[in-house]
């Protein structure tokens, strides 16, 4: 755009010295504005808003490639040129205008350019987004409309679209995404889309009562293919993550399994005998302790030295079994 701006002026510039020299009858050189105009681009030439005659062919090439402005950048502006604006233009570059005789319209109105992106367009934009994004597999959800968007006039130019989720549940239930518009990179519209996502996806739920505490085995749970809702979206359905651990409340018949619902196994009890293993280095010590609290796989709990009376901290390493590493500092 900066190069063709430029080579507009050498024209012009060119046009003008020519033009210096010569001696051209008004009578001879006509602009007759057009009333109401719509253009695309940027540039608003004197040429596009008016018909030049006249003999003097150089003065009419001139005059055509004379810009006088820029085009609105949004669908509602427009531009407004009298007659007299045109002259004084004119006269800003050296031309004569005593040989210049208007017809036509008082004022040439300029519009931009339009082009219609349709509502079912802005749809297809924001479900694109949502599969491209969502944490579900293609053929797991189905996407309805709310409430269609009305078409959308904008100017002429490449469109480019942006996306905002505006709901804090962005890829389930209802949900609304804001959609912003834009055309060779400046904003023109901002529409809002609302649309119902279902989520189907393959669960574990309880295929029987199951008690707090109760291990979780293949007997009391079962896959199956449900609609989900934004309360229960993160719903377990790996089997071998939920095989072996207990229910850390009750679970009732075809009830959704879900991560809160479920804990390690204790493989430890308060006041509990355990055998205790240091090791340091190549060195192991058996000894025992009683277990202080409770302690799944993996928890560090507090052991009483079945001897000495000291408490200390062992990790959980299997049923009744704790270990020390030399490292952790135990006496």
């Amino acid at each position: 755009m900066f190069k063709k701006v430029h080579l507009i002026n050498y024209i012009l510039i060119t046009g003008v010295i020519i033009l210096s020299s010569q001696d051209v009858r008004a009578e001879n050189i006509v602009i007759s504005l057009k009333d109401d105009v719509r253009l695309e681009g940027s540039n608003i030439l004197l040429g596009d808003i008016s018909d030049i005659s006249g003999d003097n062919i150089l003065f009419i090439s001139a005059l055509e490639k004379m810009r006088i402005g820029e085009l609105p950048e949004i669908d509602s502006g427009k531009r407004n040129f009298t007659q007299a604006e045109i002259m004084l233009r004119m006269r800003d570059l050296g031309l004569k205008t005593e040989n210049v005789l208007f017809k036509g319209a008082d004022i040439a109105v300029v519009h931009p350019m339009l082009q219609t992106v349709t509502g079912r367009q802005l749809i297809t934009v924001v479900e694109d987004f949502i599969r491209t994004n969502m944490p579900w597999e293609p053929n797991d959800i189905i996407i309805k409309t709310i409430r269609p968007p009305d078409d959308v006039n904008v100017i002429k130019g490449k469109v480019h679209f942006d996306v905002i989720p505006v709901s804090r549940k962005q890829y389930i239930g209802k949900v609304r995404y804001s959609l912003v518009i834009n055309v060779d990179e400046k904003v023109q519209k901002n529409v809002d889309v609302f649309l119902q996502i279902t989520v189907f996806k393959k669960v574990l739920i309880a295929s029987q009562p199951i008690r707090r505490g109760e291990m979780l085995t293949p007997r009391n749970l079962m896959l199956v293919r449900r609609e989900i809702e934004s309360n229960t979206q993160d719903a377990l359905s790996d089997p071998s993550k939920v095989i072996g651990m207990v229910a850390a409340r009750n679970i009732q018949p075809q009830g959704i399994i879900k991560s809160e619902y479920i804990q390690m196994p204790q493989l430890v009890r308060r006041k509990e005998m355990v055998k205790v293993t240091l090791n340091a280095g190549a060195l192991n010590i058996h000894t025992t302790g009683i277990a202080a609290e409770n302690g799944c796989l993996g928890e560090y709990i507090r052991i009483k030295n079945s001897d000495s009376k000291k408490v200390f901290f062992a990790k959980v390493i299997g049923i009744r079994k704790v270990g020390v590493e030399i490292n952790d500092g135990v006496n």
